[in-house]
């Protein structure tokens, strides 16, 4: 092979590194910059003692909303086993101020397919499934909220529950 011929392929294989770099480079800064969009303003989970969610434990999130007159989302967050005996699981979401309800809302949210196969993510027995509230709350002052969540099931105890979250974020 002739050195001009040689001189041409490296430089061939130095600009399709480069290329391959910037391509890195520009992936790598635009997770970066995702990053910092973050629009979570509260993240919290009250775990479930002994994976056994009784009818009248409810899950009671203090302060959850930082900003007054933000629209927020509000997103609930289940962690379950696979020995959760239903397909689906219904809850009652309740925002409250000074004693007083502001919001109200009955969530219904599937668990499990029709075929018993856990829905969401994880892995072995643990799995976690989200699903945002219909309601979008805005803060009329900065007094303290509390985010409550109590399911609606008829069994006095739900087994197979390990945790509750809420995700609070601006829209």
């Amino acid at each position: 092979m002739e050195i001009s011929q040689m001189r041409t392929d490296r430089k061939i294989k130095n600009k399709h590194f480069l290329k391959r770099g910037l391509g890195v480079l520009c992936t790598l800064f635009s997770f970066m910059l995702c990053s910092c969009l973050n629009n979570d303003v509260y993240s919290e989970y009250r775990s479930i003692k002994d994976m056994a969610w009784g009818v009248n434990d409810t899950l009671i999130f203090e302060n959850a909303f930082e900003d007054s007159l933000q629209v927020h989302a509000v997103e609930i967050l289940i962690r379950k086993d696979v020995k959760y005996p239903y397909k689906d699981l219904w809850m009652e979401v309740s925002i409250q101020q000074d004693s007083v309800q502001q919001e109200c809302d009955t969530m219904h949210i599937y668990l499990s397919d029709k075929n018993g196969r856990a829905l969401g993510t994880g892995f072995g027995t643990l799995y976690q499934k989200s699903d945002t509230l219909s309601m979008r709350f805005v803060p009329l002052n900065s007094h303290p909220y509390f985010l409550k969540v109590r399911h609606l099931m008829t069994d006095d105890y739900l087994y197979g529950i390990s945790d509750i979250g809420i995700r609070v974020s601006k829209r």
